[in-house]
């Protein structure tokens, strides 16, 4: 037995994803104890979740911010059309950015609302199935937003792991 890394050094610990063997130096350096195979594919994991909720997130923002965006453009046009004194186009501009930003973050809210969950879940009629989605995306944008700065810290420090 030698260490999958150093195959002149003995075994000192095992890799907690898939169990090989890794000297003192390879079982140190990371915690859990990870070898390099395991940690490579714990940060292409990382990226893609990562991206894949970034992505996600532009289209359910950018899908947002054009159905609340809709009506308050046309208000606020017929309100310039009969000369009625109204609120400066930035408002509208930041009530876009507001809901843009608050709906992007629904998939990192989503994700950490995943593993809370209960799975009993599951076994809800229809009209509880339509309840548990509206609660649970409303409640994930305002989640979203305390968990995007933890899941960007996690992306980074994937990334910047030797």
């Amino acid at each position: 037995m030698t260490c999958s890394v150093h195959l002149d050094r003995r075994p000192a610990g095992t890799c907690q994803n898939c169990g090989r063997f890794l000297c003192w130096e390879c079982a140190g350096r990371y915690e859990p104890p990870t070898c390099p195979s395991c940690l490579q594919a714990w940060r292409q994991a990382t990226r893609s979740t990562f991206v894949r909720h970034i992505v996600v997130g532009s289209v359910i923002g950018v899908l947002a911010a054009v159905v609340a965006l809709v009506p308050a453009t046309a208000a606020y046009w017929q309100a310039v059309a009969q000369h009625d004194p109204v609120t400066p186009v930035y408002g509208l501009v930041l009530m876009g950015v507001v809901v843009f930003v608050l709906y992007a973050c629904v998939p990192f809210g989503w994700a950490a609302l995943a593993k809370l969950t209960p799975r009993w879940f599951m076994v809800l009629p229809l009209i509880g199935w339509a309840l548990y989605f509206a609660v649970k995306v409303v409640v994930s944008a305002v989640i979203g937003v305390f968990v995007l700065p933890f899941a960007i810290h996690t992306y980074v420090k994937a990334m910047s792991v030797h």
